[in-house]
């Protein structure tokens, strides 16, 4: 069962009862969703004694399956940096999939990135922060970084350079909160500067402040830690 992406776009309202069902010859999944608001418990309202290949369904999330890796307010998003922007501040991105990122993902707001035990892999910066923050929180989450072909770990864009940090951007945040966290396989594991590109002048004087409960950082090309400013 394929579930469109205009689904309901108008206001209407569609259920299903599925029930009694056998299907044969066919993947582990009975539904396929590409709509990121209708959530398989308000479209499938009755759901029992469906089998797959003779072998029972025992619940509807077992055989759903969508292309959304991360949620934000009740709304699903295919691509975490998708649902990263679409933030406001203090809101909480949920992350529903392992997934892997594009590029670096760019946090200029004050949020939450809820990994919900998933892992997210970055071949480049994962968490770049680019703007002073009063808060910024990871929680339950694994941050791998991959190394593409002929990549070796090193400085700005090479390869997986930072987890989570500033970089010479030199923005402070007043309270980053890191719980359940592992960061994995960067050249840094966090990286929070002061002066800008190396310059003696303009430095950015706002504090970093961290706060670690369960942070694991392992297998970093040059530090897993490094910190101009920290309070």
């Amino acid at each position: 069962v394929f579930i469109h992406e205009n689904l309901d776009s108008n206001g209407a309202t569609s259920t299903i009862n599925y029930i009694n069902n056998a299907l044969e010859g066919t993947s582990k999944n009975v539904f396929y969703s590409e709509n990121s608001t209708i959530s398989p418990e308000s479209l499938v309202v009755s759901f029992s004694g469906n089998t797959i290949e003779g072998a029972p369904i025992t619940s509807l999330d077992e055989s759903w399956n969508d292309v959304f890796v991360a949620e934000v307010n009740g709304i699903k998003y295919e691509k975490l940096s998708d649902a990263i922007a679409a933030t406001t501040d203090y809101q909480t991105v949920n992350i529903i999939e392992d997934c892997t990122l594009d590029g670096s993902v760019d946090i200029t707001k004050n949020i939450t990135i809820n990994g919900n035990g998933h892992t997210v892999t970055a071949k480049n910066a994962a968490f770049y922060i680019q703007a002073d923050l009063q808060s910024f929180t990871v929680k339950d989450l694994t941050l791998k970084g991959e190394l593409g072909n002929g990549e070796t770990f090193g400085e700005g864009s090479t390869g997986p350079w930072m987890g989570i940090g500033t970089y010479n951007g030199n923005f402070g945040v007043g309270q980053l909160t890191l719980t359940d966290v592992t960061i994995d396989g960067f050249s840094y594991g966090l990286y929070f500067g002061m002066n800008p590109d190396g310059a003696a002048t303009t430095l950015n004087t706002n504090p970093v402040s961290v706060e670690a409960n369960n942070l694991t950082i392992q297998n970093c090309g040059i530090k897993g830690a490094y910190f101009e400013k920290l309070t």
